[in-house]
């Protein structure tokens, strides 16, 4: 489905997916956030199958406490048609969602004020990243950010790379079997 990259973060090694059904999946989640401003996404398993998640809610936009805007979007991992999946975590091999690039005015600024769509997982992400990680299960989680053109491998510590989109297309095409 894909080459292993090793050499990144504490010498952990990611999958840059290959197979032509998933870059079309990751594509496919791109322009339906880009549509929707919502977080799409989806997974892979070793047996081929890809299958796309249920389009997160609509990004909720707040103020915390010291009146700093903040955005709150997400998505559901394995959650299919309604209902979340039980799925065997062993069997995935990529999982991915894209941010979208929503934009909020600030009351402190003239300007909308971005403040989501950028290809960095958040915290959130990185929890949901662990707890599958926990299994012991070799998943290459990967965000795409559409502000800022960015693909970032992570698990449930760290980010283990960043690249630019069309780095990430270019990895993609290459050496494929």
């Amino acid at each position: 489905h894909g080459k292993y990259y090793g050499k990144l973060a504490n010498d952990e090694s990611v999958l840059v997916p290959q197979d032509e059904k998933v870059i079309a999946g990751i594509k496919k989640s791109m322009e339906q956030t880009k549509e929707s401003t919502r977080e799409n996404g989806g997974h892979a398993s070793k047996n081929g199958e890809v299958l796309e998640w249920e389009e997160g809610p609509m990004p909720q936009a707040g103020y915390t406490a010291d009146d700093k805007l903040f955005v709150n979007s997400n998505i559901i991992p394995f959650k299919i048609k309604g209902e979340k999946r039980n799925v065997d975590i062993m069997e995935v091999t990529v999982a991915w969602h894209v941010h979208g690039d929503v934009k909020y005015r600030d009351k402190t600024y003239s300007d909308d004020k971005i403040l989501a769509g950028y290809g960095t997982p958040s915290r959130k992400d990185k929890i949901l990243a662990s707890q599958y990680g926990t299994k012991n299960a070799n998943i290459s989680w990967i965000v795409v950010g559409l502000r800022d053109k960015k693909v970032s491998f992570y698990n449930g510590k760290r980010i283990l790379g960043t690249i630019t989109y069309d780095s990430f297309e270019q990895l993609s095409k290459s050496n494929k079997k």
